[in-house]
């Protein structure tokens, strides 16, 4: 996991920054290949769960962006993953 920190006032969920003692937590995850609708859910429920435990927020303050799929695109492990 990759931590960015975003100043307050480019958080635009509501166009004026974060809400005052607001501190949203954005998470990129990259996967070789994307988990059937299901298993995505359930890992998205698990991730939300541990890294709002370990940064000390509320479930709706961490937002999960799941990147396109890195198959074809990307090393793994010295390899181009073909999936």
């Amino acid at each position: 996991m990759k931590v960015s920190p975003i100043a307050a006032e480019h958080y635009a969920e509501n166009n004026g920054g974060a809400p005052e003692a607001v501190y949203p937590v954005f998470v990129s995850v990259l996967k070789m290949k994307l988990p059937p609708p299901d298993r995505l859910q359930a890992e998205v429920v698990s991730l939300t769960a541990a890294v709002a435990q370990v940064c000390a927020r509320p479930l709706e303050n961490v937002h999960i962006l799941y990147l396109p799929e890195g198959a074809g695109r990307v090393a793994f492990g010295g390899e181009v993953g073909s999936g």
